[in-house]
């Protein structure tokens, strides 16, 4: 049986890895491109406040927050989503692809539990994310915002999620130097090498 250290030590290991391929994942996505628990109410750019209060859920079921670490809210991963989603260019697809991804969850929540998502409680919703990954189209969307939380754990806070460099610390992770300024993150970097 695994004890508590070995086992924090494990989910280290594991977020650090993880990171590092989503990491990896996405450097061709860049060069081909070159809160409250509940969240509701809450809207952004690219969410309204029902997709924006879902994504949170399946965020916090994917990555939660416990005893040994932060989770998925504490490193805002749902509005880092939505800055990459604000990327004009990003491919259209991958934008769709992950809104579309949140009606596919609701229908679940119908179909599965009959349900409406939003009347779901946290084990409801544990219950109708181990359900949904089951799916192709569930691994593979759940897969895909895993990625963007690893990024989001792993961004500087001018991207509006590590707020304080809460993942940084957690992992024990020195962000590199100099880190960037406002003028100088990747949407204004490269807007002037596509100039």
């Amino acid at each position: 049986m695994i004890n508590q250290i070995e086992w924090l030590q494990s989910r280290r290991d594991f977020v650090k890895k993880m990171s590092f391929l989503a990491g990896a994942s996405s450097l061709p996505w860049f060069m081909d491109s070159c809160t409250s628990e509940t969240a509701e109410g809450k809207r952004t750019a690219n969410f309204d406040s029902s997709q924006f209060y879902i994504l949170s859920k399946v965020h916090n079921i994917l990555f939660p927050r416990d005893q040994f670490g932060p989770g998925a809210i504490d490193f805002r991963t749902v509005e880092y989503l939505d800055w990459a989603l604000s990327d004009e260019n990003l491919d259209k697809s991958n934008k769709d692809y992950l809104l579309n991804g949140i009606k596919w969850i609701k229908e679940a929540s119908d179909e599965e539990l009959s349900k409406s998502f939003s009347n779901l409680s946290d084990s409801e919703i544990e219950k109708l994310i181990n359900k949904v990954v089951k799916q192709n189209w569930g691994e593979s969307w759940l897969s895909k915002n895993l990625t963007y939380i690893f990024e989001a754990q792993f961004s500087d806070e001018l991207y509006g999620s590590n707020i304080g460099g809460k993942g940084w610390k957690w992992l024990n992770h020195y962000p590199g130097y100099p880190r960037p300024s406002a003028d100088m993150i990747y949407d204004e970097v490269f807007e002037t090498i596509s100039k």
